[in-house]
């Protein structure tokens, strides 16, 4: 069964309300859907409505009264801006009211149309975000509500005496309580919806664009304006937050189809079907999944970043104070995944090795005195 969308809808024209139903109707014989709207007709009981948390999209007009010389309909979009997390489409015969901060704002979620546009795009579009589950994970009826709920709860509650104790001690209790409940939503992310295995992550899961943090930081993606080459900071953690670090280390980040991978890629299709073509596809694989040559890391493609490797062996260092001036932050790896890198660096140049030893000797040693105890033994 379809999956009800509440879709509300705030419009002080009858007649057009009344089209939307039409269309609604439609739409939802037409495509097997399920939209369910609620008109409002003014801005006072159109904010009274944004009080319930279970809306999927809102259809919002700028002029809500005769003689509205405002623009009455800011008033809704900001107030959804605050307080809940759903995709606006804005309706109007007069689109120059809407709000300058919106005008400016290159935001999906909040999109313009005039009054004659093609409504059954209109809907293909809001059907589209809904199918993504965006409301249903971020909105205030969403699994992350179940989980803060969980939470709270479950855990919160149960330590609540040690989180009195603290308060008189520390300062920025709210913060580290809000670093505790991440922790634990954390555990809910990481697990599949049957408790039993981890999910995998999608790529995009790995970067975090436009950067959070206000200064460079270890796992920044950043780019050089000279020649848009693409590097990764690898200084520690420590050194950066605390703006020790005078000189940035930062590895190249070589194109997904680097000259190494072009070369496997070559001998997997000379030799399709042979040995030799399954132990390069292995490697490639291997190189995949970071479990192959300790020198490249790989990244992958999302929308903020093409990928690649990282490669190791390209390093160089550049002044903090040049850091801004030459490159330009792309994005950040987000955390989990940056300590797997750094790690991987670290192990990388760590290695000490040793000298070799003439192992063709030591085995004709080994298999002549196989030799001799077989002769004894007849």
């Amino acid at each position: 069964m379809t999956e009800t969308l509440k879709l509300l809808i705030i419009e002080d024209d009858t007649t057009q309300i009344q089209m939307y139903q039409d269309n609604i109707d439609l739409y939802n014989y037409s495509n097997k859907q399920n939209i369910e709207p609620n008109c409002i007709t003014n801005l006072e009981e159109g904010l009274q409505a944004l009080e319930n948390p279970n809306y999927d999209a809102a259809i919002v007009d700028l002029k809500l009264s005769q003689g509205d010389q405002d623009g009455k309909g800011n008033l809704i979009i900001s107030k959804i801006r605050s307080a809940l997390r759903i995709p606006i489409v804005i309706i109007s015969g007069y689109p120059q009211d809407l709000d300058a901060q919106y005008k400016t704002e290159d935001n999906p979620f909040i999109k313009v149309h005039q009054k004659d546009d093609n409504f059954s795009k209109i809907l293909d579009d809001i059907i589209a975000v809904y199918k993504t589950g965006i409301t249903n994970i971020l909105g205030k009826k969403g699994h992350i509500e179940q989980y803060l709920n969980d939470i709270f709860w479950n855990h919160l509650s149960t330590t609540i005496d040690y989180w009195k104790s603290q308060v008189v001690n520390d300062k920025n209790m709210e913060k580290i309580l809000l670093r505790y409940t991440l922790s634990h939503l954390q555990e809910h992310l990481e697990l599949s919806d049957t408790q039993e295995d981890f999910e995998e992550y999608l790529p995009i899961e790995m970067y975090v664009s436009p950067p959070i943090k206000k200064n460079a930081f270890t796992g920044d993606i950043i780019k050089c304006t000279e020649d848009e080459s693409f590097w990764i900071i690898l200084n520690p953690s420590c050194d950066m937050a605390q703006s020790k670090a005078k000189n940035i280390t930062v590895a190249l980040i070589e194109k997904i189809e680097n000259d190494y991978i072009l070369s496997l890629k070559r001998q997997i299709r000379e030799d399709s079907s042979g040995v030799h073509a399954i132990n390069k596809q292995l490697e490639l694989e291997k190189l995949l999944r970071n479990s192959g040559s300790l020198k490249y890391h790989f990244l992958p493609e999302a929308s903020c970043f093409k990928g690649g490797f990282i490669n190791f062996q390209k390093i160089k260092s550049v002044r903090y104070k040049d850091l801004y001036l030459k490159f330009e932050r792309i994005a950040s790896v987000t955390d989990r995944f940056a300590k797997d890198i750094i790690a991987r660096f670290s192990h990388y140049y760590s290695r000490q090795g040793q000298p070799d030893f003439n192992t063709s000797k030591i085995l004709e040693d080994l298999l002549k005195d196989n030799r001799q105890e077989e002769k004894i033994i007849k």
